[in-house]
């Protein structure tokens, strides 16, 4: 019998996307103070850098005020990344009163601009009902999106849909299929995978796994995203 594992998502589990920032001075050769100058020299991608930095206490103290602050600066810049981990700080009540109504509109701002993590929070947010009306087929909708861009939450998602059939016709085929391409991307997929083979046919399993791989060579200019490993704290 299987014992698949239901994805714990609410919105506080949701972390920033990788920013770049390891921490380790001897992987990155460069210093908070490098960082500093290349944000206020206007470089985004620094502003953004430098927001995790704060927000994680990096080689300083941690400072959400300085984090909002360099993240807006490269937000009003139109960097998506930048705009999710607003959307971030809202969600969690970092440096502001938690608000799902703002987070929600800074994922969709992140969104509109096709920031994968962005389209899969907006998919939570319609499957639970977080800011906007609950909506199965809606969250598939920005599941999908997200998956189709590498992100191994949103392809785990996408298994549990068709695995309980919400929004979209219940498939035990569908939901092998997507959790075979997440793989190791997401910590339950592949304990799901092989716990709903044990109520397949061994037709079904070799189909869902011929569906995956046309899959992967269908999306073989997508970047698989890093795997999510739940770590505390704001990557």
């Amino acid at each position: 019998m299987k014992q698949v594992l239901l994805l714990i998502t609410l919105l506080l589990t949701t972390t920033l996307a990788w920013s770049g920032y390891s921490g380790n001075k001897s992987e990155d050769n460069l210093l908070l103070s490098d960082y500093i100058k290349a944000a206020k020299q206007g470089s985004a991608e620094a502003q953004v850098t430098l927001g995790t930095i704060y927000i994680n206490g990096e080689d300083t103290l941690s400072n959400y005020e300085e984090a909002y602050k360099w993240y807006l600066t490269a937000a009003d810049q139109g960097n998506a990344h930048a705009m999710f981990n607003i959307g971030v700080m809202h969600d969690k009540g970092y440096h502001f009163k938690q608000d799902f109504d703002e987070a929600a509109k800074w994922f969709r701002k992140a969104a509109d601009l096709g920031f994968p993590e962005a389209l899969f929070n907006l998919g939570i947010m319609y499957e639970y009902g977080q800011a906007v009306p609950k909506d199965f087929v809606k969250a598939h909708e920005y599941y999908l999106m997200a998956a189709e861009k590498g992100d191994p939450s949103a392809q785990f998602s996408m298994g549990l849909i068709y695995d309980k059939g919400m929004g979209v016709e219940q498939s035990d085929v569908t939901a092998y299929m997507w959790w075979d391409i997440t793989g190791k991307g997401y910590i339950h997929a592949e304990h799901n995978r092989d716990s709903l083979a044990e109520d397949m046919t061994p037709e079904q399993i070799t189909e869902a796994k011929r569906l995956a791989n046309i899959w992967r060579k269908e999306h073989a200019h997508v970047e698989q995203l890093p795997a999510q490993e739940f770590l505390p704290g704001f990557e």
